[in-house]
């Protein structure tokens, strides 16, 4: 009888031990590019697009995600007009609509802030082009409610021409000029702590240009004087946040609208090539590991045994001595 007491002590102190202290994570962020275009910088008014004939571009829209292991993606390039990327998600998606997301296509009213069922999703598309309607948005969301989960997604944008990637307009007219951008972002990184467990999340989003000049008697006095290209990579769309068992949680949006702070020469005839490149990403990982006091439990529960089987055995030692 007392041993199935035991057993059942044993049984109890187990089931204890193997009941996780759940971990959430939550990582989220996008860059939601409206407007890029050139800025006149003697009147501050938007040049028109007709003054830069764009030639020989391409572009890629990619995205990805993963969660636990488990891999989807998509890529297309196209020479011009709309080029996406249907978004990619593994997990719980079918839960995310149509609450809290709505669509989960190129979505940018959801923002995730904390932990929202157990997924992943990666997002990006672009259309228009650098005289001024330029769109582009890349997302990535990736989520955990509890248990050990790993998670992560992306969103990416390559904006250019030929198999390099990059694109080529001539100016139309000479003219200074500055590049204005618009657009909206959003980064958020989320941990709780609750108990022996880890929880991590990290989010990003980057943002930038390069404009070289390639063909014109005068080009070395474009950009820098050593390469004749600049390159503009603005701080309001380039961040990167880290989260870790509660410590560094951070959420925040922005509406951008600004132009870059130095002006440059476009000279009439003169050939530019440029380069666009456009990312977001968001990764979380959570494990659940047994609290402290269910493992002591467990402790007990195996010295209960061990100290049932001393007795036991001195019993029978005692017995046999009798005997004999």
């Amino acid at each position: 009888m007392k041993i199935k007491y035991i057993a059942a002590a044993i049984t109890a102190a187990f089931s204890l031990a193997s009941a996780p202290a759940f971990a959430g994570a939550a990582a989220s962020a996008w860059i939601n590019i409206t407007g890029l275009g050139f800025i006149n910088s003697s009147t501050g008014s938007l040049i028109a697009a007709s003054n830069f004939s764009i030639t020989n571009e391409s572009r890629t829209a990619s995205d990805g995600a993963n969660y636990n292991g488990t891999s989807v993606g998509n890529s297309f390039t196209d020479g011009s007009g709309l080029t996406d990327a249907p978004y990619a998600c593994v997990g719980s998606c079918a839960s995310l609509t149509p609450v809290p997301y709505s669509p989960l296509e190129n979505n940018t009213a959801y923002t995730l802030t904390t932990p929202v069922y157990n997924y992943a999703l990666g997002d990006a598309v672009i259309t228009g082009n650098i005289g001024g309607t330029l769109s582009g948005l890349t997302r990535g969301d990736a989520s955990s409610t509890g248990g050990t989960n790993i998670g992560g997604s992306s969103g990416t944008l390559l904006n250019g021409g030929s198999a390099s990637l990059t694109g080529t307009f001539t100016a139309g007219a000479t003219v200074s000029a500055k590049l204005g951008l618009s657009g909206t972002t959003w980064i958020d990184v989320y941990t709780d702590l609750a108990g022996n467990k880890t929880a991590l999340a990290a989010s990003g989003y980057g943002w930038d240009i390069t404009i070289k000049c390639t063909v014109g008697a005068n080009c070395g006095t474009f950009g820098s004087s050593t390469s004749n290209k600049f390159k503009w990579s603005p701080d309001e769309v380039n961040d990167t946040e880290n989260s870790t068992n509660g410590i560094g949680n951070a959420s925040f949006g922005q509406t951008l609208a600004f132009s870059q702070p130095d002006a440059h020469t476009y000279t009439q005839g003169y050939t530019y090539q440029f380069t666009i490149n456009q990312s977001s990403n968001a990764n979380i990982l959570t494990t659940a590991v047994p609290e402290p006091s269910a493992l002591a439990l467990a402790g007990l529960g195996l010295f209960v045994v061990a100290g049932a089987t001393s007795r036991r055995r001195a019993k029978q030692a005692a017995a046999s001595s009798i005997a004999a």
